[in-house]
């Protein structure tokens, strides 16, 4: 897809944005943040038309909001991204430049392309070389991206559309549309609904000539090949969990006048009647009336509905186990957690958490393959088997696993007793300080037997 007309990219643009995946997106970021259905909330009461409701606004309106969602989103996004990636290959040299390419700024890089792949289950970092020739990382807004694949896996890249706001000096808005194609960028600027191009532009050139990378230069991260928001499986729990923080605070400040009235020898007993004498006390508190001696003496009394607390505290405990099982979390408030119990144990808890995990991990690797791509097309080298290595933050019972370390020298390496002892936090300087210390130790023997 090298040469397409504005008028496809202008179609393609304005398919996404009315699509059900953009919304999607956009309500698992709003959600993360704290923008949450629960804030529309309204109370209603019946209307003077009948069959109508009206919004009331002299009720208690609670807004109560607890975001397990963000608490998923964070749970997943550290429990496999919180310690640096392992890269690992044969070669000495290549491996060296490998440390430096996956260094702590591209660790938090990836976190957050790590955080952007379970809110919109797509991350993406762009390649690109720098004014002084250098190989350079960046991180793409999901929400800007569109992506253009070549087959039904979602496996290739054909092409792909950013669009985006640039903002100048003095506040002027300029909507920009970019499309990426393999030879270079065809840079629009949106006006009037039209696509007005104002830019052809290579990626790099080499020695006056222009170059491209040989394939579509934007490395995607998957959450999973279902390539949909968590929020999407877990959106019903996390505004039932809302609702009933919101109306049981309703309950807790509602007075008397929205307690269940009884009326003796007041008004007509028809519906229509006694609508009306309830919308009145909704709006006003007042109720006025007056006796009549052939019905006899009017009068007004209340039936009090006491809460039972328990029920809410038991519907949200479901819900809350729900929202966790469903988003596949780890239930930290697990009685498991406060007790002394063993590794077998604790990774139970974790079984959940690593099904996404693993699918992540998957997906992870074969993106940061394709990173290695680009970095070797960058240097003119020719592919080298890469490993890597995700080093997940789970719980552990330290004395067990030190134990195990122990009881395991002599019949595997030492270099893999460290790497699992959870004391050695970067394994080559704790072989080399050990190597330092034993020679030390030989040293002093040597002289002691002078």
């Amino acid at each position: 897809m090298d040469n397409i007309s504005p008028k496809i990219i202008r179609k393609i643009l304005d398919d996404y944005r009315n699509s059900e995946d953009y919304k999607d997106i956009l309500t698992s970021y709003r959600y993360y943040n704290n923008n949450q259905d629960v804030l529309d909330k309204k109370r209603l009461a019946i209307g003077s038309i009948k069959g109508t409701r009206e919004e009331v606004n002299n009720l208690p309106n609670n807004k109560i909001m607890n975001n397990l969602y963000s608490v998923l989103v964070d749970q997943k996004k550290n429990y496999l991204l919180t310690r640096p990636i392992g890269v690992n290959t044969e070669n000495k040299s290549y491996q060296k430049e490998l440390n430096e390419l996956f260094d702590l700024k591209f660790h938090k890089l990836i976190k957050s392309v790590g955080k952007d792949s379970l809110l919109a289950n797509m991350g993406y970092i762009y390649p690109y070389i720098d004014f002084e020739g250098n190989f350079k990382l960046m991180k793409f807004d999901p929400l800007e991206i569109i992506p253009i694949w070549e087959d039904k896996l979602h496996s290739w890249l054909s092409g792909f559309i950013r669009f985006y706001t640039s903002v100048d000096y003095d506040d002027n808005e300029t909507q920009i549309v970019e499309y990426y194609h393999l030879y270079g960028i065809d840079k629009y600027i949106e006006k009037n609904g039209e696509l007005i191009l104002t830019s052809r532009e290579a990626y790099f050139t080499i020695g006056g000539e222009i170059g491209n990378w040989g394939r579509i230069p934007l490395i995607y991260f998957r959450m999973d090949e279902q390539e949909q928001p968590l929020l999407n499986r877990v959106k019903t729990l996390q505004d039932a969990i809302n609702q009933i923080l919101s109306k049981f605070m309703d309950s807790m400040d509602e007075d008397s006048r929205n307690t269940i009235l009884v009326l003796k020898n007041i008004g007509g007993h028809d519906e229509e009647s006694l609508k009306e004498i309830r919308k009145g006390i909704n709006r006003s508190g007042i109720l006025a009336f007056s006796s009549n001696s052939q019905t006899g003496n009017a009068d007004v009394s209340t039936l009090k509905v006491d809460m039972d607390i328990s029920n809410y505290q038991t519907l949200l405990e479901i819900l809350r186990r729900a929202i966790i099982d469903v988003g596949r979390g780890v239930d930290t408030n697990s009685d498991l957690f406060q007790k002394a119990v063993n590794q077998m144990t604790i990774q139970s808890l974790y079984t959940n958490i690593d099904l996404d995990a693993n699918e992540m991990e998957t997906e992870f690797k074969v993106s940061l393959d394709i990173l290695l791509y680009f970095y070797n097309f960058y240097k003119g080298y020719k592919y080298q088997k890469v490993d890597f290595t995700f080093d997940r933050n789970i719980l552990i019972n330290e004395s067990a696993t030190i134990e195990n370390a122990q009881k395991s020298s002599g019949i595997i390496s030492e270099k893999t007793i460290m790497k699992h002892h959870p004391w050695v936090n970067d394994v080559e300087e704790e072989i080399k300080q050990k190597s330092f210390e034993m020679k030390e130790e030989s040293d002093y023997d040597g002289l002691l037997e002078e």
